[in-house]
């Protein structure tokens, strides 16, 4: 309650227990000097009023000092350094003539800082950042694979009231996180910034960096990588090595950076990986990034036509489909040229037949649509009814190219689905026309209930309609569930009818977000093969060199695949999955499917320090910035910077003397004690 009172009833109070103890005292003086002995009496008086007189000095002590107590916890806060440590992985880096850590750069400025705050009585937090800021005990949580310097200033100063901040990185910041650090609000509440860039003042940049490997998913022609050459001597180039699947590749040669091509012919069907590699030179700051790799994939040698109508938005987007995944091995032919043009079934794997005429085809594509070594998807249209292949799924009441109520098919048992489409309520509304043939099956429906894709067989289709209705719209459909389908419905349709591609188990990956390490494996089995599988089967996971594991994949209901999870803790080296199983005495086997995700691209693209945006940092870029080796200047400077000390030698003097006036206190009770119990008690 005492300290909770203003100033003015502090005054009021001390007044009071003054007179208070004014009156104590005359009082027990007068009772004193009545009595006999009065040199005794006098002596126990004066012995009283040392007493009563340290109490009220004991008293007053302490109520100020609370004040003074109050003002040091004050300055305590306007004297505080808040450290902000930069833990992200380009701080590993070595540097200068002794090849010196950048960490251990950060961790002698932290000793020096504390070693000259102890001295100056100075407080010290210390924070960590990488992609997030955190306290410094919660550093394992950090987002290492970034430097979001400026993120982290601004967020720093919010949670700053006073005193100073010093930001301690090496300076290895993306392109996009440099500037606008948001520290002009704490700046106007008196916070000061200073940045030390944690590397040697002797070191020189000499880097080779490779970006990211571009090349396309399916069906690649080429792939090139970024290369960025920093402080080589002139006239040094260096070459890029390319290998794909462990063989070399060739061979690209650059002077003054830019990008290296290198071409993609001739690979067999399946999944590959693509690795470039330059050497690394004398003195380089960061050699991990001197390699990359990719994945892509190659559907088959055969090629996919499209044979289309009018340009609009259906047909362009069935092309850019097919374009993402075919690449160069899609053949686009209008329906103009449709009656001339003339295809070798065996160089062909998938006729797709979009909005054209039956009457347009002439003889050259007819003979490759009616090969057995060619299957044919033919997209639903006004012209449906037209098409000879279409009666053979559904019979149709007379002969016009044009049903004009049709009678929606009925699907029956045993439908393969691609893609829970019915969950999507995505609008289809047209009806396949007539009654489903015998022996054909529908294999996808909408969210209305009727057919989308029709079929004569459903895990070696030769002929398969699927009807659109403005599917296009599907990819701008504002729901992400609706968007996510319809890729996945077009890719897993497109691999179960490219021969080349279809097999009796198909295995997918699918990778956590990137703070975790955990990769999914599913394996998903035709519908007439899933009863004759046992309820697991054999996952094998292939490493660089010959480091294999195997795993255990279970079946699981609510997904209908075959699953299991392992680790994926290496960035930028390419895992291999494949799985068996037997299936009466059969053996069935997948192909092999990458595990793949690319390295801290961001943080080893650019390792050379960014001294310049440091200095932007500091609220005096001349004084307030620079190297290690002017770290303990800086910090001084920044001491310097803070409010004045209160005088906390005088505070530990005065609970010295409250010591020793509660001393004096006791000792002359003790006597008057003493005086009252033997000599004034005797007396008559």
């Amino acid at each position: 309650m005492f300290w909770a009172a203003s100033g003015e009833g502090k005054t009021m109070l001390e007044v009071v227990v003054l007179i208070l103890l004014f009156l104590v005292a005359a009082a027990n003086a007068w009772a004193y000097l009545r009595g006999a002995y009065r040199g005794m009496a006098l002596i126990a008086v004066v012995l009283k009023l040392v007493a009563v007189a340290g109490a009220a000095v004991l008293f007053w002590l302490i109520f100020r000092g609370e004040e003074v107590r109050e003002d040091a916890d004050r300055g305590k806060q306007e004297r505080e350094i808040v450290v902000l440590e930069d833990r992200s992985l380009s701080m590993g880096l070595r540097g200068d003539s002794a090849g010196t850590s950048r960490e251990r750069y950060r961790a002698r400025a932290v000793r020096t800082t504390e070693r000259l705050a102890g001295k100056a009585g100075v407080g010290v937090r210390r924070f960590c950042f990488g992609g997030n800021v955190l306290p410094l005990e919660q550093a394992t949580r950090t987002d290492r694979e970034r430097t979001r310097l400026a993120a982290a200033v601004e967020a720093i100063s919010a949670r700053v009231g006073q005193g100073a901040v010093l930001v301690l990185t090496d300076g290895c910041v993306p392109e996009q996180d440099m500037g606008g650090f948001g520290k002009a609000q704490a700046e106007e509440r008196g916070v000061r910034f200073y940045s030390v860039a944690c590397v040697g003042a002797d070191e020189t940049w000499r880097e080779i960096s490779l970006a990211g490997i571009e090349v396309r998913e399916n069906n690649p022609e080429r792939a090139s990588v970024a290369v960025r050459l920093a402080g080589l001597p002139q006239g040094q180039g260096v070459a890029i090595r390319w290998r794909v699947d462990g063989a070399d590749r060739g061979v690209s040669r650059l002077s003054r950076g830019g990008k290296a091509v290198c071409p993609l012919a001739e690979l067999p069907p399946g999944w590959h990986e693509i690795e470039a590699s330059v050497p690394a030179v004398q003195g380089e700051v960061c050699a991990r990034n001197n390699t990359r790799r990719a994945v892509f994939r190659v559907t088959g040698e055969r090629h996919v036509a499209f044979v289309h109508g009018r340009i609009d938005r259906e047909q362009m987007e069935i092309a850019r489909l097919l374009r993402a995944r075919m690449g160069e091995r899609l053949i686009l032919i209008p329906e103009a040229d449709a009656p001339h043009r003339r295809l070798p079934p065996e160089t062909v794997s998938l006729v797709v037949v979009g909005r054209v005429s039956a009457q347009s085809i002439g003889l050259g594509l007819r003979e490759c649509i009616d090969s057995e070594l060619t299957r044919t998807l033919v997209l639903g249209s006004e012209f449906l009814g037209g098409w000879g292949q279409v009666v053979q799924l559904a019979t149709v009441a007379g002969t016009a190219d044009v049903v004009a109520t049709p009678t929606p098919v009925r699907p029956r048992d045993g439908q393969r689905a691609f893609h829970p489409l019915n969950r999507l309520s995505l609008p289809v509304q047209r009806h396949y026309p007539g009654t489903l043939a015998s022996g054909k099956v529908v294999l996808e429906m909408s969210g209305g209930g009727a057919p989308v894709l029709v079929a004569d067989d459903p895990h070696q289709p030769s002929l398969a309609a699927l009807l659109l209705d403005d599917t296009w719209r599907w990819r701008l459909n504002p729901d992400p569930a609706v968007r996510t389908g319809y890729e996945t419905f077009w890719r897993l349709l497109l691999d179960w009818l490219l021969p080349e591609d279809h097999a009796a188990l198909e295995l997918r990956a699918e990778l956590a977000p990137v703070f975790d390490s955990k990769v999914r494996l599913l394996v998903k089995a035709s519908a007439a093969l899933l009863p004759s599988l046992p309820k697991s089967m054999e996952v094998r996971i292939q490493g660089p060199g010959d480091a294999s594991r195997r795993l255990t994949a279970r079946y699981q209901e609510d997904v209908e695949a075959f699953v299991c999870e392992t680790d994926y803790d290496s960035p930028g080296q390419v895992l291999w999955a494949s799985a068996e199983t037997r299936s009466e005495a059969r053996l069935l086997q997948t192909g092999r499917v990458p595990i793949f995700r690319e390295d801290a691209v961001a943080e080893y693209e650019n390792p050379i320090p960014n001294l310049a945006s440091l200095r932007d940092v500091a609220s005096d870029p001349e004084r307030g910035a620079g190297t290690a080796s002017d770290c303990e200047a800086i910090v001084r400077g920044l001491l310097d910077s803070l409010p004045s000390a209160p005088q906390l030698s005088r505070r530990e003097r005065q609970f010295r003397r409250e010591a020793l006036v509660a001393l004096a206190i006791a000792l002359a009770l003790a006597l008057e004690w003493l005086l009252e119990r033997t000599v004034l008690r005797r007396a008559p």
